[in-house]
């Protein structure tokens, strides 16, 4: 069972920021006009969200691994009221409307929302950072109030923008945070901040060692989240990702010598006796195992 449960963790903590599907480019409708509402009640909220975006011609990017059972309010009358009205509840899940720089492509899902969540995260009202030896600079201005239709002239703008916009949902807390709400796996330590087709093997050990080290640090309840986050984030891996991670698993197995693998049982046998004993020595009653003193 414990090695079954630490492989486990092991992929999911590894595959949390796997690459899911892009949603299709599509064509803008009128901020004011909604095409229709339906009515829908309890359904996951990708289901939900992805139906409210195509049938008001929207490009929508849902950051994966949010778990929450969604209604569609049928008194929405545009297209923003309704992810309004979606994500009240949900104190946590907020979205946001994203402009990018003209030709930029569009990043995977978990990137671009962990971009956005890191720029609704920053304190500062406004920085340039500049790197003098380039001659360029990076800057970053927060709430600034605009006129209603500035969007139609980003793509005048030097260096100029996209007009048309990207709708993110995110969860600004998600439940891998830790109670101050700092992420475990932040823009240092997840597999997006590395360059694409860069990561490999050691990357992913060394991302794995950080989240199981934060994780040791976190009080009971918050663990608990953390692992309760990292297996809903694994359900909704596509089929493909799950096969070929199932295959890795096998072909990893299979390239261990005969010793490793006896290795590895007898390991795993004497840290269950010894996990099994620290549960009786905390007082806690395992399902299956007689209570103390029988």
């Amino acid at each position: 069972m414990r090695k079954y449960f630490v492989a486990t963790m092991l992929v999911l903590a590894s595959c949390a920021y796997a690459q899911q599907p892009q949603p299709a480019p599509q064509t803008a409708a009128p901020a004011t006009e909604t095409k229709a509402t339906p009515v829908v009640d309890g359904k996951p909220i990708a289901a939900v969200l992805t139906a409210w975006a195509k049938l008001n011609e929207k490009t929508l990017v849902l950051e994966p691994g949010m778990v929450a059972s969604v209604k569609l309010d049928p008194a929405a009358k545009t297209f923003e009221q309704g992810l309004d009205l979606v994500l009240k509840p949900y104190k946590n899940i907020i979205w946001r409307k994203v402009f990018m720089r003209a030709k930029m492509e569009q990043p995977k899902p978990e990137r671009l929302a962990a971009m956005v969540r890191t720029m609704v995260a920053l304190e500062a009202t406004g920085l340039i950072v500049q790197d003098p030896t380039a001659s360029k600079i990076s800057s970053f201005v927060k709430s600034v109030d605009v006129p209603q239709n500035y969007a139609a002239a980003l793509d005048k703008m030097s260096p100029a923008f996209n007009a048309k916009a990207v709708y993110v949902v995110f969860d600004n807390k998600p439940s891998w945070a830790s109670a101050n709400g700092v992420s475990l796996l932040d823009l240092t330590a997840d597999p997006s901040s590395i360059p694409e087709g860069t990561l490999n093997a050691e990357n992913v050990k060394q991302i794995t060692e950080k989240l199981l080290s934060a994780m040791a640090s976190m009080n009971l309840e918050e663990r608990a989240k953390a692992i309760l986050g990292m297996m809903h984030i694994g359900t909704n891996l596509d089929s493909r990702t799950r096969v070929e991670m199932r295959l890795a698993g096998i072909k990893a197995e299979a390239s261990m010598t005969p010793e490793e693998v006896e290795n590895m049982k007898q390991r795993n046998i004497a840290q269950q006796n010894e996990d099994i004993q620290t549960f009786k020595d905390m007082g806690i009653q395992l399902p299956g195992q007689p209570p103390s003193g029988q």
